[in-house]
């Protein structure tokens, strides 16, 4: 969504496409990811090649107007997933570990889309709420197997006990969490683990529930294996494996259901009604909205007395008792009023669906790109007066203010580059 012609990829990198992930590469070498500006300010995500087969998967199944990623950190799949949307509608992206949840957090920041919520909660509680999903991802908690080859500390956590252990708490998650799948919603499981136990018996035991296995097609060329080559007893398309000896990438399980359309509803109709009392829609009284905002399908609201962009879906139908394990609702902008003294959130100038140039801004090349993602003092020049967007190659890194003759060190503290450049 932040690409553009400034954005050049160095020629050392030697990008390859992925071929089952239009905005896929692979890279011949790996760069130091840590000290490029465009990382951190959201232009792209580093991934295996193997998850990001999540984006031909919803190119077979269509577009989806409410959706829950269950173990959604570090972010990656919920960027791919965010595409898919309709227009207004929502990904609500969880993550039940509360030192994760800070990592997706950061992640899904930097991506700058708002029609995302972030949620610390588990999968009873999404089960027993009134939420009913047209899709849902479950990248499950498992043994780890596919990480063998690059984390040591992978193969010292294996035992079949914990393989044994893996696989019921999977059950487990599909138990509590399929109730919130609407009629003819999908459920996506997957896996970076070669256990049996944990992927093609995950997929039998799914086929047990009000579930119909949804069969997709990947080129052979892809080096994708058709999990009926393994198990005859699977109908072909049903689930595939990444084999690391197989394709170019780490080793991945996935399969997906329909939930049976006995009594297919709108989804939004069936999760929610629309409310004014919890939400209270706002403009911003400094820049006409309509300028300032690039699509119709999302939209102000002020929620607990805080400015948030949101989802048209979400502004349309919040209401607080159903969001109270909610993190974050959308993208906070912070004071952007007049005489408001308070800082714009430095989440906003992330915002790809915000039009920031009636904004004071500066543009910084790429040492002091590097200083100001490092929290360092230096002076970039001549500075506006107040608040100022900080910009590297036309994408916001953040806000930042005059302090004397340097800029202020406004950049979060728990974001700030470690490495010396």
């Amino acid at each position: 969504m932040k690409w553009t012609t400034d954005c050049q990829v160095p020629e050392g990198w030697r990008p390859e496409p992925i071929p089952w992930c239009d905005e896929g590469f692979y890279l011949g070498e790996r760069p130091i990811f840590t000290l490029d500006p465009l990382m951190h300010a959201g232009a792209y995500y580093v991934q295996d090649a193997s998850s990001q087969i999540l984006d031909h998967v919803l190119k077979q199944i269509g577009t989806f107007n409410l959706g829950l990623d269950l173990c959604a950190a570090p972010g990656g799949k919920s960027q791919i997933l965010s595409k898919h949307l309709t227009p207004g509608g929502h990904l609500m992206c969880n993550e039940v570990n509360r030192i994760r949840v800070s990592i997706l957090e950061e992640t899904l920041t930097k991506w700058g889309n708002p029609r995302i919520s972030i949620w610390n909660w588990d999968a009873q509680g999404f089960g027993q709420s009134e939420f009913r999903y047209d899709l849902i991802l479950v990248d499950a908690p498992c043994s780890g197997e596919g990480l063998f080859r690059k984390d040591a500390a992978a193969v010292t956590r294996w035992s079949p006990e914990h393989v044994a252990s893996c696989a019921r708490l999977q059950q487990s998650i599909i138990n509590d969490i399929l109730p919130c799948l609407a009629p003819g919603g999908v459920i996506i499981y997957a896996t970076c683990t070669l256990a049996t136990q944990e992927n093609e018996h995950a997929w039998r035991y799914l086929l047990k529930h009000d579930l119909e296995p949804v069969l997709l097609q990947l080129p052979a060329q892809w080096g994708w294996t058709d999990a009926s080559e393994l198990d005859p007893d699977l109908p072909k398309g049903a689930a595939f494996r990444m084999l690391p000896d197989q394709g170019r990438g780490e080793a991945f399980f996935f399969c997906c259901f329909r939930k049976k359309p006995s009594e297919i509803v709108s989804v939004t109709a069936h999760s929610f009604k629309t409310t004014n009392s919890a939400v209270v829609s706002m403009g911003l009284e400094t820049v006409d909205p309509k300028v300032l905002l690039k699509h119709s399908d999302v939209k102000f609201v002020k929620i607990k007395n805080q400015l948030w962009l949101v989802s048209d879906l979400v502004a349309r139908t919040y209401k607080a008792y159903n969001w109270n394990k909610c993190l974050k609702p959308g993208m906070t902008l912070g004071g952007l009023y007049p005489n408001e003294f308070t800082a714009p959130s430095q989440e906003s100038a992330f915002l790809s669906e915000c039009s920031w140039d009636s904004f004071p801004s500066i543009d910084l090349n790429e040492r002091e790109a590097l200083w100001y993602l490092s929290g360092r003092d230096f002076s970039p020049g001549k500075m506006p007066e107040g608040h100022f967007i900080v910009r590297y190659k036309g994408l916001g890194l953040g806000w930042s203010r005059r302090h004397g003759r340097s800029m202020a060190r406004s950049y979060p503290a728990g974001w700030r580059i470690k490495m010396k450049a």
